[in-house]
């Protein structure tokens, strides 16, 4: 949640509609996120609340998608009790590059769906769910809602804990867990596809480095939608 640290600060009238700009692109492109593949994934998880914003240590995570899971701490002021310091609070970083993600989780599960539909010219899926027929991991994975009822049977078993601390299932910011499915690619493809999606996370980690040191690309896209109430940094607790 976006909230002031002086709790009667109000913003300018202006200020307050590009916040409400941005934070419409953000579910706008969750929209866009659910409805890829809408007919055979359930994407009801993938809910992050009112006024959401992620945190900065998640966007430093070696786990790209790491902003999807659900936050280390609830508030900024509770990571700040607990030791943290944060590089950044600046609204307009944080939600631009949380857009970047978003749109990189979009176009990597068009490429997952298209990769299903698609075979060689020998007829050979582009993708599978393991390594038979010397397939291979590229990076690429699935996000697959883990049900109460399969839930309830990894708790009882104690097989979630171990699901947990292996990542394959993670609980999202929604509440609900989440099971990873990796996706093998043909042998054919395989190494250019591996390349190209470590390439696209490599550039937008890389931007939101250079972004945290001296603001550039994302800020500059946003000034559409920021520039009538100016772009200064807005303190960030949530």
């Amino acid at each position: 949640m976006v909230e002031e640290q002086d709790p009667s600060y109000k913003p300018t009238p202006q200020r307050e509609k590009a916040i409400n700009d941005v934070l419409d692109q953000l579910d706008l492109i969750k929209r866009e996120v659910q409805s890829v593949g809408a007919h055979e994934q359930d994407w009801s998880w993938l809910d992050f609340g009112k006024n959401y914003v992620p945190h900065d240590y998640q966007f430093d995570s070696p786990d790209f998608f790491n902003f999807l899971k659900k936050r280390k701490y609830a508030t900024y002021h509770d990571a700040q009790m607990d030791g943290y310091v944060p590089r950044t609070k600046d609204f307009f970083l944080l939600a631009g590059h949380f857009l970047l993600r978003m749109a990189a989780l979009k176009a990597d599960q068009e490429m997952i769906a298209n990769l299903r539909k698609g075979r060689t010219n020998e007829g050979a899926p582009l993708a599978m769910n393991d390594s038979s027929a010397g397939y291979k991991l590229v990076g690429l994975r699935e996000f697959r809602m883990v049900y109460p009822a399969a839930l309830a049977k990894l708790e009882a078993d104690g097989s979630l804990r171990r699901c947990l601390d292996k990542g394959i299932i993670f609980e999202a910011q929604s509440g609900a867990y989440v099971e990873l499915i990796e996706v093998y690619a043909h042998p054919d493809i395989a190494a250019h596809l591996k390349k190209t999606v470590a390439d696209a996370y490599a550039t937008i980690t890389a931007e939101w480095r250079r972004d945290t040191r001296k603001p550039s690309v994302v800020r500059r896209a946003l000034k559409s939608i920021s520039s009538k109430g100016g772009r200064g940094k807005l303190p960030v607790t949530g």
